[in-house]
């Protein structure tokens, strides 16, 4: 399955946001329910993507680790559009 990784300014574009309001989004995003428990694989602030569903994707971007988890919830839902 493809996974996009953009930079910010990508992802900012995805979430209908200011490149500089990222990091107020990434908190909602890490404060999931669903994606919390996750970050203990991937780290406190692995990069974010999408798949070709539309859905979350957290990469890892400790040295070494090589991980990639992709969490089956729509990155739509935290769109500021």
């Amino acid at each position: 399955m493809e996974k996009i990784i953009p930079d910010t300014k990508g992802l900012a574009k995805r979430l209908g946001i200011k490149p500089e309001q990222i990091h107020e989004v990434k908190d909602d995003i890490f404060i999931d329910d669903k994606i919390a428990p996750l970050l203990k694989k991937v780290g406190d602030n692995p990069d974010i993507g999408w798949d070709e569903m539309g859905n979350i994707v957290l990469k890892s971007k400790i040295p070494g680790k090589n991980i990639t988890v992709q969490t089956g919830i729509p990155i739509d839902l935290f769109t500021r559009k």
